[in-house]
């Protein structure tokens, strides 16, 4: 078993350096390349909101999530902080502050994942472990979406992070504040946040009293979460109650869609990673007969199952849980360290690299340029002409003939 405690890379400097600079020229990569958006509520509900606070468009125009305050302030917020400051510095184009946000959120994704990188003391299980988190296929192209299931998955790694070497009432306070975050960006995690108070009320020492700083960081984070609501939309506003009201008593049932019980089976067989789900299924069960009372074993039940309940499904919906599959590939690759000397282990494992360069090749170029070459050249071609495109750049996204970014 992988030691968690924290410690300094073991790697030789060359290689550690150049490992840095693999990873940073991935993320500014595909941030560059993955133009529009992952689903439309990444543009619709945080760029718009936040061009909205900015007085560059009219809320009437805005969709009905706005009017009805059901979305938090908390990423929209952020948006206008950092279109704010590119303003400042003559940045205005809606191309390059979209894109600034993509930045932003892979320097985010970069960081958290170095973190959980620096509590591997094994040599082998770290360098294995670079490449099945910051190089793992998918991971680099979720990674730069400025959208609400990454930054909440990025806090929900983090909190998990954060876990393993809690031992503080602080400790525990700061961690119920970074998980609030995660539940700002994206409210069904409050799943993860009543599965984590159950979960130290069983298994950690002090259980109450420590429980009860983990709960009260993340009252306080809601807290602030509840004045940058009231702040955002001009009047005192809780928008997770207002979230939950439109969601037990919708004004407008038929737009939500009703899916089977099989829609995250049926989704996932279509994706371009469905040629490592082995793998991806190999580890998981390897992770829950070794670690049958880590919290991720708990997260990952709790959350399927919700989402499982709930009629209305999407894809997405389990992206936060993608931020733990590092985590989750780390027994399994111990394994392979351990028996390295098999020839059939070794060259399982050289085709599943393989089989990883593919996916993150096709994720950077093949799938963000062949699938959506029309949208992106839309994108190049008013770069010269326009410095403030934001019309123009609302044209290519709604002339998408489907989302600019979609898996």
């Amino acid at each position: 078993m992988y030691n968690l405690q924290p410690t300094t890379y073991n790697l030789q400097p060359k290689l550690n350096r150049l490992l840095h600079l693999l990873s940073i020229s991935v993320f500014i990569i595909t941030a560059i390349l993955s133009t529009g958006y992952l689903h439309a509520d990444e543009h619709y509900q945080i760029i718009e909101f936040a061009q909205a606070f900015r007085d560059k468009t009219d809320t009437i125009n805005l969709s009905w999530e706005y009017h009805d305050k059901i979305r938090s302030a908390f990423m929209p917020i952020i948006a206008t902080v950092i279109f704010e400051i590119a303003d400042f510095w003559g940045i205005k184009n809606s191309f390059d502050l979209a894109l600034s946000l993509r930045l932003l959120t892979g320097l985010l994704s970069l960081l958290i994942m170095t973190r959980w990188l620096n509590t591997i003391d094994d040599p082998l299980n770290k360098k294995l472990s670079f490449f099945t988190s910051i190089l793992f296929c998918f991971m680099p192209y979720i990674g730069v979406r400025f959208s609400s299931e990454t930054w909440s998955g990025l806090f929900l790694l983090l909190t998990w992070i954060c876990l393993q070497k809690a031992s503080t009432n602080l400790h525990y306070f700061i961690m119920g504040c970074i998980l609030g975050v995660s539940f700002l960006c994206r409210f069904q995690i409050i799943v993860m946040i009543i599965i984590l108070g159950f979960y130290l009320i069983v298994n950690t020492p002090k259980k109450f009293q420590k429980t009860l700083y983990y709960f009260l960081g993340v009252m306080v984070v809601i807290g602030l979460g509840i004045i940058l609501d009231s702040w955002f939309y001009g009047e005192l506003t809780f928008s997770f109650w207002n979230y939950c009201i439109a969601f037990l008593f919708p004004k407008n049932p038929a737009a939500f869609d009703s899916n089977s019980w099989h829609f995250f089976i049926d989704y996932f067989t279509k994706l371009h990673i469905f040629i490592i789900a082995p793998l991806l299924l190999f580890a998981t069960i390897i992770f829950i007969v070794k670690n049958p009372k880590n919290i991720i074993v708990w997260w990952l039940i709790g959350f399927i199952a919700f989402h499982q309940i709930i009629p209305h499904k999407e894809f997405r919906f389990l992206i936060p849980l993608g931020f733990l599959i590092p985590v989750i590939l780390n027994p399994a690759l111990q394994l392979i360290a351990n028996h390295w000397q098999q020839r059939s282990l070794k060259i399982t494992f050289l085709l599943l690299v393989v089989v990883n360069l593919y996916s993150l090749l096709s994720s950077l170029f093949l799938f963000q340029t062949r699938r959506n070459w029309k949208n992106i050249c839309v994108g190049v071609d008013l770069r010269p002409k326009h410095q403030n495109s934001f019309k123009n750049y609302m044209h290519t996204i709604c002339q998408s003939t489907q989302p600019l970014g979609r898996l």
